[in-house]
């Protein structure tokens, strides 16, 4: 059995108002990741994903990939 691990990661940059946090949400969805993705006051987002480490990797460059 694989590992779980969890991620608290925060974005900078133009994350806001260009579906990030959908991009995000299909990636983890997509490799079975589980967690949470939320704007922030200061313009960041926030995203906390729990997974294998593999699972997390490819849900994080299928996110930036954009």
């Amino acid at each position: 059995m694989m590992n779980m691990i969890r991620k608290h990661i925060s974005f900078y940059g133009w994350v806001q108002g260009v579906g990030f946090r959908y991009r995000a949400r299909h990636a983890a969805e997509l490799y079975g990741c589980t967690g949470w993705v939320r704007n922030e006051w200061d313009g960041s987002v926030t995203m906390e994903i729990q997974g294998t480490e593999e699972l997390l990797l490819f849900s994080f460059l299928l996110i930036l990939h954009f």
